[in-house]
């Protein structure tokens, strides 16, 4: 029996893990559900204005976020072409969930690719060749854990605290990748 690969089981495993923590996470989602079997309004009442609500995303969709967070990065690409469309708040966040959807088999993809590969001597040659792009990379990254360990001093420390942590994680798996590669070491964390 020919052995599944991690670049064919992560995308399809991740892309399952992010649709359901999305589904049941996203908060315009349960709202709308609960809005299409609420009684019609009256005349004079306010009822429920599902154009805009102004929160902190619950744990769920911050832990989809946080453990996609590269594809969450390269989402904004799309974001001129989403605003061209004038879309609502709760239009905006599903255009949001679903870009960030398609780029998530992606990184996978790749992730799976390289855990595949194992201790690949094409990618550590690649990085040692390249050391002051790979120095770069650590600088960039390390910047960018400062700013997120930072933001827990510039707002309330429980906002948005899965997806810090999370994006912590990534930072230092990529810090950790890029410093096994100029070493000469195993080049994932991942077993092979």
């Amino acid at each position: 029996m020919k052995r599944m690969g991690y670049r064919r089981t992560l995308p399809l495993v991740a892309f399952g893990t992010y649709a359901a923590l999305i589904w049941f996470g996203c908060p315009y989602i349960r709202l709308a559900g609960e809005s299409a079997h609420a009684a019609p309004r009256g005349e004079g009442t306010l009822g429920w204005n599902p154009s805009c609500m102004d929160f902190v995303p619950p744990a769920a969709e911050q832990l989809a976020y946080g453990l996609n967070a590269p594809a969450m990065v390269a989402a904004p690409l799309f974001d001129p072409l989403i605003n061209r469309m004038h879309p609502t708040c709760r239009q905006s966040e599903y255009f949001d969930h679903a870009v960030i959807g398609l780029f998530v088999p992606f990184l996978w993809y790749f992730i799976g690719r390289l855990a595949d590969n194992g201790d690949s001597a094409r990618f550590r040659s690649c990085i040692r060749a390249h050391k002051v792009w790979a120095c770069l990379g650590v600088f960039v990254l390390s910047a960018f854990a400062t700013l997120i360990g930072a933001s827990f001093f510039l707002t309330s420390p429980l906002d948005y605290l899965v997806l810090r942590v999370c994006m912590l994680g990534w930072i230092g798996l990529g810090v950790f990748t890029l410093l096994a590669g100029m070493r000469g070491g195993r080049a994932t964390a991942l077993p092979a």
